[in-house]
């Protein structure tokens, strides 16, 4: 019986350390596992990757702490729309920065994720400040120490049916190059 409470004390600190400690969603190890459940048990699910466009410029320009709140907001507002759209077996993780991954059934894949994007561009003005919001961007140094104007905050949502993928990393691999492309297509920075 001591060994059986050890050992789940060891397991609940375990998982409580693959926490977020901002959003206290499942980190990494959490999303791996996730993923590899789910194609050994040969699930059909989609993968969304979703990544903030122009969050650098905004903690550059607000700071950490109001970055933080953009950060739990998106993290609220995911799970929020998984509870309404995907109704069961969803799965939300945080990979860290503004980058998050939504878990859930196909049917439910494409009307979720626009629901996020969406519901994000109505409510992320209200983190800005009023000229900031009338401008429609925010000025500051990009990666290069060059002044360039950003605009407001938006999301790119990739999402992966992994059809014949087997594997986490090609998954990962696969949603950061439709991420990117996504971006390019935009005109996004």
């Amino acid at each position: 019986e001591l060994r059986a409470r050890v050992n789940r004390i060891i397991k609940r600190k375990t998982s409580d350390t693959a926490l977020n400690p901002l959003t206290l969603l499942p980190g990494s190890p959490a999303i791996e596992e996730e993923v590899h459940k789910r194609l050994a048990a040969g699930d059909t699910f989609a993968f969304l990757y979703i990544d903030a466009d122009n969050f650098k410029s905004y903690n550059d320009v607000y700071g950490y702490a109001k970055g933080d709140e953009v950060i739990k907001h998106i993290s609220a507002l995911l799970a929020r729309e998984a509870r309404k759209h995907a109704l069961k077996n969803y799965f939300i993780g945080h990979i860290g920065g503004d980058d998050f991954v939504l878990i859930l059934g196909v049917p439910e894949a494409e009307k979720t994720a626009k629901a996020v994007t969406e519901e994000f561009d109505s409510t992320i003005l209200s983190f800005y400040t009023e000229a900031d919001r009338k401008r429609g961007f925010i000025t500051t140094t990009d990666r290069k120490n060059k002044t360039t104007d950003f605009q407001i905050m938006s999301l790119t949502v990739a999402v992966i049916i992994p059809k014949g993928i087997r594997h986490y990393g090609k998954i990962v691999q696969t949603a950061t190059e439709l991420k990117h492309y996504a971006k390019t297509l935009s005109g996004r920075r």
